[in-house]
């Protein structure tokens, strides 16, 4: 995750981060799935970001799941964030699992942010027709403050994702 608020800093995820019992990090998207055919769905639902010591990013999304091609098992969802807040649980710098990460300042604090596009890449074997949970996904995005602002632009590889039916 990279904040470009007060210059370039940047929270850091590694791949199977999730599996460190001695961090609190966490990447958690859930989605309600609807609509489905067997190219595309819709779907809704939430994400949290916690980063090691507890501090979180989270926000609702909405938009759609596609199949990249006819057969193929890759699918890409997206769509945009809303009410996205960030919380100060931890020790209030969001590091990710380490490093020096970036601070949430008082303006982050208080304000709820608007978000850009979100694209998630999946290789299930079926359309919606099995469990996505605790499959390995690519997560880029971009949360948008007020006009006028600084972007803070997230992403992050190799996330574990829920999806609910």
């Amino acid at each position: 995750m990279t904040s470009l608020v007060n210059g370039a800093q940047t929270a850091e995820y590694d791949n199977a981060f999730a599996n460190d019992d001695s961090s609190l990090a966490d990447v958690v998207f859930e989605m309600n799935i609807s609509n489905i055919t067997s190219n595309s769905a819709d779907a809704a639902g939430s994400f949290v970001i916690t980063d090691m010591d507890g501090d979180t990013i989270s926000g609702t999304l909405a938009g759609a799941w596609a199949r990249a091609s006819a057969g193929a098992t890759v699918l890409f969802f997206n769509g945009t964030l809303t009410d996205v807040v960030y919380t100060a649980s931890g020790n209030g710098t969001f590091e990710g699992v380490g490093g020096s990460g970036f601070g949430l300042t008082p303006y982050l604090l208080n304000n709820s942010f608007s978000g850009g596009l979100v694209q998630v890449s999946f290789g299930v074997e079926s359309f919606f027709d099995e469990s996505f949970e605790l499959s390995g996904s690519q997560f880029s995005g971009t949360i948008v403050p007020t006009p006028g602002a600084a972007a803070l632009l997230i992403g992050a590889g190799g996330l574990v994702s829920r999806r609910r039916r």
